[in-house]
């Protein structure tokens, strides 16, 4: 039975997604356009694929490298793919294990020495790419993305890996990126030292002898050392990583990352920091580093930035520096608990909040942590899209099978996917509307 009408509801409700999307995008406040995302990682079934049809692979042992014909010599190849098995043995020796945990299990890794201009990276499934530029220049992260494969978790453990789009919200606002990136870092330059394997040092750190120099250096001169420092030694993803603007903040935040976690390293030793990099998963990471330390992570981060050189209030500057004037926030003072008021001003060492009586001021050295009152937006964003692209795609599989036709008689498979957008976008923007109206507290500090 042909349900009259239903091809010109779907043209009309076409007019009327676009008219919403144009909403939801109008309703932003004007800005500079957005760094654009880079994804290094979306060709690489074409890259492997390339090398298995116009490539050598030279399996060793623990890895198997391949190549494209003619591009290196064959008696090199040979040589480096024995060194660079040893030296991923070693690496993995440091590690320890083999453990249950480890997703690589007894698999070699592949190295896929690829043409192009990408960024070096692991993909978590024993496949590492490196750009041919890369290893002529003598430059190539090898251990590093070796120490990714082997350090990987079972999944899910990236956020990336879990489900849903909540989950990996939640997943990534937990993850220790520095540890992510510091943890393969100083595991891949100590193999490096006892094995003398020619790791690449893609951002000019030196080494791990230089490296706290290289940190507290790049630190006092970037000009997004904010931002960079407020993800060191505390969870979260640097999103500038992964943009067009990831030259700007790469170079700092590598090297602070790696700084941080051999001082971390140095505090509680390599077994416990392996041990604590297992707990990422159950959100106890923190929880069994101060442990393990005896002290709290804040006290950790302030001993790093003695180390450096860096003032001890450089963490609460950077925080301090991203907060407005009248700011809703709240404090936890050593010695006069819980302190909430709206953010007046901050100097170096202080902070000074307005309260019901009157402003008061605080010193940073008393506070062991910083919240801000923000809203749920984001998350009933979330929420709400999800349910509202279910609605709407059952809905378009109703529409079908009653006999949905467009004005020449033919079908409208369009519907499912338009009126899953449809409730995909109307359900984000009542579940933003409705989470615009729940107060909520982000923490800045730890």
């Amino acid at each position: 039975m042909v349900a009259p009408g239903l091809g010109f509801i779907m043209e009309s409700m076409k007019t009327s997604v676009i008219g919403l999307l144009l909403t939801l995008a109008s309703a932003a406040p004007a800005q500079v356009p957005a760094p654009a995302v880079i994804d290094w990682s979306a060709d690489d079934s074409a890259r492997a694929a390339f090398l298995q049809a116009h490539g050598r692979a030279y399996a060793k042992g623990s890895v198997t490298v391949w190549a494209p014909n003619d591009t290196f010599d064959v008696a090199w190849l040979n040589a480096f793919a024995d060194s660079l098995a040893a030296a991923v043995s070693s690496l993995q020796s440091l590690i320890g294990g083999p453990f249950p945990w480890q997703r690589l299990g007894a698999r070699p890794i592949h190295y896929y020495l690829s043409p192009g201009r990408f960024i070096s990276h692991a993909d978590g499934r024993g496949g590492v790419f490196i750009s041919v530029a890369l290893v002529r220049r003598r430059n190539a992260p090898y251990l590093h993305e070796a120490a990714h494969e082997l350090l990987a978790l079972q999944a899910p453990f990236a956020p990336f890996e879990y489900p849903d789009s909540v989950a990996q919200e939640r997943a990534a606002a937990g993850f220790p990126f520095w540890l992510g990136e510091g943890l393969p870092d100083v595991l891949a330059q100590m193999t490096a030292a006892a094995t003398g394997f020619p790791e690449g040092d893609v951002f000019a750190i030196g080494g791990l002898a230089k490296v706290d120099s290289v940190c507290a250096a790049r630190l006092t001169a970037s000009n997004r050392r904010a931002e960079i420092l407020d993800r060191i030694g505390r969870p979260g993803y640097l999103e500038a990583l992964r943009t067009t603007d990831r030259p700007q903040v790469a170079p700092v935040f590598y090297a602070c990352s790696q700084s941080f976690t051999k001082h971390v390293v140095a505090r509680i030793g390599l077994p416990a920091t392996l041990a604590l990099w297992t707990q990422i998963p159950q959100g106890t990471w923190r929880t069994a580093l101060e442990t393990a330390a005896g002290e709290s992570l804040q006290r950790i981060r302030r001993s790093w930035l003695t180390r450096l050189g860096l003032p001890q209030d450089s963490i609460w500057g950077a925080a301090l520096a991203r907060l407005t004037p009248g700011r809703a926030i709240r404090v936890h003072h050593t010695g006069r608990g819980r302190i909430e008021g709206r953010f007046r001003s901050a100097a170096p060492a202080t902070l000074t909040l307005d309260l019901v009586t009157s402003p008061t001021e605080l010193s940073t050295a008393g506070l062991d942590s910083l919240w801000i009152r923000g809203n749920a937006a984001r998350t009933g964003a979330l929420v709400g899209a999800i349910p509202g692209a279910v609605a709407g795609v059952t809905l378009g599989v109703i529409a079908n099978h009653v006999g949905c036709r467009d004005d020449g008689g033919d079908p409208c498979p369009e519907a499912v996917p338009l009126l899953g957008l449809a409730g995909a976008a109307g359900g984000a923007l009542l579940g933003a509307l409705i989470g615009s109206l729940i107060p909520k507290w982000h923490r800045r500090i730890p």
